[in-house]
């Protein structure tokens, strides 16, 4: 009967957590994948990770310091599994089945050439930078998004990615100096 109230606690706890982080979660998903059904799925899967080692949890750091490293490290596998596959699928394609290669760091074109209201050119803004983000390297993107979309500071972000300081601060700088290097052809349109 201790061991059911143990699991009913743990599950409460669970529940709890899953209702207080479950939306960053997600959000932290999609920034970094820029895909909302994939976003979903690493966020179920996460939570099933979250659930599976919930009784491992020892309170050295905060729960959502515990869930958010979960969640970067299964963010970040999923994307470097997806790139293997991508260099995998295109070794493996007949030279015939290639179609033409889609740049993904092609320049982003504006929907319209007339400029919408401000909420709209906003929004159109936002999504460059957004898509420009995730052409950053994994170890720059990760931080950057942290710290621009998650409001983290530097120092939750070193502990939560478990880097230094100044390694956190060091990322983060390289990623906004590349962030600028792809913002440039934008200049005028941003």
């Amino acid at each position: 009967m201790n061991a059911l109230k143990l699991s009913t606690d743990a599950e409460i706890q669970f529940r709890a957590a899953y209702q207080q982080y479950g939306k960053a979660i997600l959000n932290l998903a999609f920034r970094m994948t820029g895909d909302e059904a994939t976003a979903r799925d690493l966020t179920q899967d996460i939570f099933m990770k979250v659930w599976e080692n919930f009784g491992t949890f020892k309170g050295d750091s905060g729960l959502y310091t515990w869930i958010y490293r979960i969640s970067l490290n299964h963010i970040t596998n999923h994307l470097n599994r997806e790139r293997k596959f991508q260099w995998f699928d295109l070794l493996t394609e007949d030279a015939e089945e290639r179609e033409e290669p889609v740049d993904s760091h092609a320049p982003w074109q504006p929907a319209s050439p007339g400029r919408p209201d401000q909420t709209l050119e906003n929004k159109e803004r936002e999504k460059v930078i957004q898509s420009l983000i995730s052409s950053l390297p994994p170890q720059y993107r990760i931080p950057l998004v942290l710290n621009r979309y998650e409001d983290l500071d530097y120092q939750t972000i070193a502990d939560t990615l478990g880097i230094s300081l100044s390694n956190a601060e060091t990322r983060i700088f390289r990623a906004k100096k590349l962030l600028a290097e792809k913002l440039k052809p934008w200049k005028h349109h941003l």
